[in-house]
């Protein structure tokens, strides 16, 4: 099994940004506990504080399947979904080297 990276995009409405940050700095630290995971980490633009990015790498695709799968992303979604200005953009890139 191959190692897999995500990058993915979140877009916070301008009234919910510290809102939108508070709840993705709580699901860092659970998602670090998830099996498999070997990097969950988030960032923010310096220069768009509504974008939001997280880099993640997962010792395999499976263990990213079942990473979002797990309750703690279900409830992110289903709870801040409004905060979010559009559609979260999730790209999952396979580890070549």
């Amino acid at each position: 099994m191959s190692q897999i990276s995500v990058i993915a995009k979140l877009v916070s409405k301008k009234d919910q940004i510290e809102r939108i940050k508070k709840e993705l700095l709580n699901l860092v630290s659970v998602s670090k506990k998830d099996e498999g995971c070997i990097d969950y980490i988030l960032h923010q633009s310096p220069s768009d504080k509504t974008n939001f990015f997280f880099y993640e790498n997962w010792a395999s695709k499976q263990y990213l399947d079942n990473h979002l799968t797990t309750d703690h992303i279900k409830r992110f979604f289903e709870e801040c979904s409004e905060f979010l200005d559009q559609p979260v953009e999730l790209n999952i890139l396979e580890k070549l080297t």
